[in-house]
């Protein structure tokens, strides 16, 4: 916890022996302390600069090298649909673990169908609480179901205090969630979404994940 802490710039040195006489207590929920199968460490947004070696992220990134490389253009295409370029975020968010999709999070035996964020979220100094916990969608990596749907965010509204030279305001904001997997209007398996099952075989996609016309 520690030392991802350190990493993406939220620990001064200074913390470190307050923490140090504390309690440490494993989250079983995102298992960001330990390197188990799908956990994998995310990467500060707009941040270009390098990181420690991680060799359980380069394993991973060399297991779905190929898989990125054949689907580069339709991932970008539901990036662009996941983060419209009009949304604005107040503050800065700070990656703390990423779990891929297909990993079981829990004891029921269900996978993940999007691939998601554990992210703390620091806001401007005027406003408090500084720190908000989000969960949201890996941004790159936001395609679910082979690429017939696509990965979103669900948000929740909470509520802040702005402090403008003196003058406090309660401000609503809007924090990541969750991620879940979520098909188009009139798309190929919306009748599987809805429960009317599938009435032909899938029509095969495009090189920008669209659905063939006509196909199936």
């Amino acid at each position: 916890m520690k030392k991802r802490l350190q990493q993406v710039g939220l620990m001064p040195a200074t913390i470190n022996e307050v923490l140090d006489a504390q309690n440490a207590t494993t989250c079983t929920k995102y298992r960001f302390s330990r390197n188990d199968k799908g956990v994998y460490a995310g990467k500060k947004e707009h941040d270009h600069s390098s990181s420690s070696s991680d060799e359980e992220e380069e394993r991973r990134k060399k297991e779905r090298k190929q898989k990125k490389h054949d689907e580069k253009r339709r991932r970008e295409r539901h990036r662009r649909q996941a983060l419209p370029a009009n949304q604005t975020i107040i503050g800065e968010r700070f990656p703390l673990s990423c779990m891929s999709k297909g990993m079981t999070t829990d004891a029921s035996g269900t996978v993940s169908l999007c691939s998601s964020c554990w992210v703390w979220r620091r806001l401007p100094d005027n406003y408090s609480p500084q720190y908000v916990n989000e969960l949201i969608c890996d941004t790159a990596d936001t395609s679910c179901l082979s690429g017939y749907a696509t990965c979103g965010v669900g948000h929740r509204a909470i509520e802040v205090v702005r402090d403008d030279n003196g003058v406090k305001t309660t401000v609503a904001l809007s924090a990541g969630s969750y991620c879940e997997c979520r098909a188009a209007l009139n798309s190929a398996i919306e009748s599987l979404v809805t429960g009317a099952g599938l009435p032909s075989s899938l029509p095969a996609l495009t090189a920008t994940g669209a659905p063939l016309v006509g196909s199936g």
